[in-house]
C-alpha cells in the first residue's frame, strides 16, 4: 500500500475531545440531521483553527505588516463564514445515514499527536 500523506495542524485540547465525542454521538445515532448546528459549529471551529495555522501563524512569524495580517485574517472569517452557510444548509438535508457518515470526514480530520510543538 503505497503512503498516504495528511496535512495536520493543532487545535485546541478542548477542540479535539469535542470533536471525539461528536464523533462517538454520530455514529450511535444520538445526533439526528435536525441536531445539526453541534455538527456544524464543530466543522466550522475547526476550519477556523487549521486556517489560521497555516496562514495567520506564518504571516505573524514573518513578521509580515499589519496590513497583510488583515488581509489574511479578513480571508479566513470570510472563508469560514461561507463554509458556515454551506454547512448549515446541507447537514440537515442529509438522510440520518449520510448524517452519521459525517463522522468518518471528523474522524480522518483528527489525529493525536506526542510531537513537541514548535518553538
Amino acid at each position: 500500500m503505497a503512503a498516504r500523506y495528511h496535512l495536520s495542524a493543532p487545535i485546541p485540547d478542548a477542540l479535539g475531545a469535542r470533536a471525539v465525542d461528536i464523533v462517538k454521538r454520530l455514529r450511535s445515532g444520538e445526533l439526528k440531521p435536525s441536531q445539526s448546528d453541534e455538527v456544524g459549529d464543530l466543522i466550522c471551529e475547526m476550519t477556523d483553527h487549521t486556517m489560521r495555522h497555516y496562514f495567520a501563524r506564518p504571516a505573524e512569524a514573518f513578521k509580515l505588516g499589519i496590513a497583510s495580517r488583515g488581509a489574511i485574517d479578513l480571508g479566513i472569517r470570510s472563508t469560514v463564514k461561507t463554509i458556515r452557510m454551506a454547512v448549515k444548509q446541507v447537514l440537515p438535508r442529509l438522510s440520518p445515514e449520510q448524517f452519521a457518515q459525517v463522522a468518518d470526514y471528523i474522524d480522518e480530520a483528527l489525529a493525536v499527536s506526542t510531537a513537541r510543538k514548535p518553538a
